[in-house]
């Protein structure tokens, strides 16, 4: 969240393009660990130690940047925002954050709403490592690419 904000007010600092370095490469690295664990953390009190936050935070960055990427700043910040005012003073659960996700990018035409959102974003957050992806078809019309994938 901080690289949408830090490059709209200071473009030249090129903070999501810093992303994959910055985080999606720890992230991978940390990941393959056979000790790795999923961003997602059940907490059973409100003092759960959630263990090593190192791959919770950048594997969390580089999931939010791709789900960023998949429907469109704008429909992400105003997701966040949206899911922000819902919650302000009450708890959540992770599937409240993608339904505001996707009925932001819903609503702005950045998501075509044929993909389900918490399906495809649980795999990322629900298991340690990254999940397989299959593709199980591809499309090649007037030079758009469109794959069909399972995962």
């Amino acid at each position: 969240m901080a690289t949408i904000g830090a490059d709209d007010l200071d473009p030249s600092l090129k903070k999501k393009s810093s992303v994959l370095i910055n985080s999606v490469q720890p992230a991978f690295r940390i990941d393959s660990l056979k000790s790795s664990i999923a961003v997602r953390q059940d907490a059973q009190n409100a003092f759960y130690d959630i263990g090593p936050t190192a791959i919770i935070y950048w594997k969390g960055e580089a999931i939010l940047r791709m789900l960023s990427n998949v429907i469109g700043d704008s429909s992400f910040i105003e997701g966040v925002r949206s899911y922000l005012r819902e919650f302000a003073f009450g708890n959540a659960r992770t599937a409240d954050l993608w339904r505001h996700m996707e009925e932001q990018a819903a609503e702005s035409g950045g998501f075509d709403g044929q993909v389900n959102l918490t399906e495809f974003m649980d795999g990322f957050v629900t298991q340690p490592g990254f999940p397989v992806v299959t593709v199980q078809g591809i499309l090649i019309r007037r030079n758009l690419l469109g794959v069909n994938m399972i995962s």
